[in-house]
């Protein structure tokens, strides 16, 4: 697939999670037909995630114990919004409740995939008149 345009795909956790496993069989399924794809997930650098990815990925660290559950969702949402700043994709991807990440993050619309409820795409054309 010369010329396609690159694929970001954004994960809460690093966990065998529903949302997880579909970003991760979404990456490999990309991946094997030479789309330039990448996964960035909030975890454990160090553990990885819960099975061999077969497709580029980064795991930001998540951030450390203490707070409340809003604190510790804040700070997540946080840790993955700063590391979109290095990431340069044409699309982003993320389930449902890694979305409000790249709302935070990026200046475009968010559109809704037909094909796939739970899933939200960020495209970087622009919001129609």
């Amino acid at each position: 697939m010369t010329g396609a345009p690159s694929v970001a795909l954004l994960t809460y956790s690093t966990k065998p999670r529903g949302g997880v496993v579909h970003t991760l069989a979404l990456a490999e399924a990309l991946h094997a037909l030479g789309q330039p794809v990448h996964v960035l997930a909030l975890g454990d650098p160090d553990a990885g995630f819960f099975r061999p990815l077969r497709a580029p990925m980064s795991i930001v660290p998540g951030p450390s114990g203490g707070g409340t559950i809003e604190q510790s969702v804040a700070a997540s949402i946080d840790a993955l919004a700063a590391a979109l700043e290095d990431v340069d994709a044409d699309v982003l991807h993320a389930q449902t409740a890694s979305a409000r990440v790249l709302q935070r993050a990026c200046a475009t619309r968010v559109l809704r995939s037909p094909w796939c409820a739970r899933c939200i795409t960020l495209t970087t054309s622009p919001a129609p008149s």
